[in-house]
Formats: C-alpha cells, structure tokens, sequence
C-alpha cells in the first residue's frame, strides 16, 4: 500500500522549472524531499507570502485530483492538476505579455524532456498558460504572474 507521492511531485515540479535558463529561484511544498538546484546541499523551500523577485517559479499544491480506478483492488491514477507561478513584477499588461512570451517554449521543453517527473508520475504534460495580475492592496505593488497548469497522472495502490 502506498498513498500519492503529490507533495513531493509538487516540489519535484520546482526543481525542473529550475533547470530554465532566467529561472532566480523555486518554491514549493516545502517537504524537504527534493534538492533545489539552485542552492546546492539545500531541498526545496515553501513558497511564501510574497515573491521574493522577478522570475522566482512557485508550484502550488494542487486542488483534489480526478480519480480513475485501475483495479478492483485499489490501484488507482490520480490525475492532479498543478499550477504554477512565474513572478514577472509588472501590473501592466502589455509588458507582461512581453516579459512572459519567452517562458512559453522554456516551460514546454522543460516538461517535455522531465515529462515522467524523475519516475513520480507516468504522464504529465502542459494543460495551460494564463497571465495573471493579483489585486490591488493599498500601498502594495501589483504583481503579474504567468500561469502555468501541469496535469500529471500517478498511480497509486491503496
């Protein structure tokens, strides 16, 4: 019996999109599973209140995942659906779409050469990009973020 690896996967996300050239740091989970490849002898680190700087990449944790049954014995894929963020600190939209254009091949080639996420799932691909402003708070900077959502599949025996 095994229960989802998803914290892991997430952080394991982060560390792929570390790899892209322009990426300055990853957050995550925080489970403390996987390296970060940007701080050596250190594991990914959560993802906290504010981004830190422009092109820090977050792997949020995911919704509740669609569930298929594979066998009548518990074996089941997860299908979870994993967003995540690139800081690109501009509240105007057509700078954003400028700064964000570039990461749409980085992120498709990134997955695309780890698609089975170091052996945690056995599919995953990109299921859509968006470009994001959060909202606006009195004496805060806006934010513009690209929006990335990953679909992966895990199997599972429960």
């Amino acid at each position: 019996m095994a229960d989802s690896a998803i914290a892991t996967i997430v952080d394991y996300t982060a560390a792929v999109a570390a790899e892209m050239d322009g990426v300055l740091s990853v957050w995550a989970s925080g489970a403390g599973n996987v390296d970060d490849p940007l701080r050596p002898s250190q594991t990914i680190r959560a993802a906290m209140q504010a981004p830190p700087e422009e092109a820090a990449h977050w792997s949020e944790l995911p919704s509740a995942p669609a569930v298929r049954w594979v066998t009548q014995d518990g074996k089941v894929e997860l299908t979870w659906l994993i967003p995540m963020r690139l800081w690109l600190m501009t509240a105007d939209m057509a700078k954003l779409r400028e700064k964000a254009l570039p990461w749409y091949p980085k992120y498709l080639s990134a997955f695309v050469h780890d698609r089975l996420l170091g052996g945690l799932v056995i599919r995953s691909w990109i299921d859509a990009f968006d470009l994001l402003l959060d909202a606006p708070v009195p004496n805060q900077a806006r934010w513009g973020w690209l929006e990335t959502k990953l679909a992966v599949i895990e199997q599972v025996d429960y």
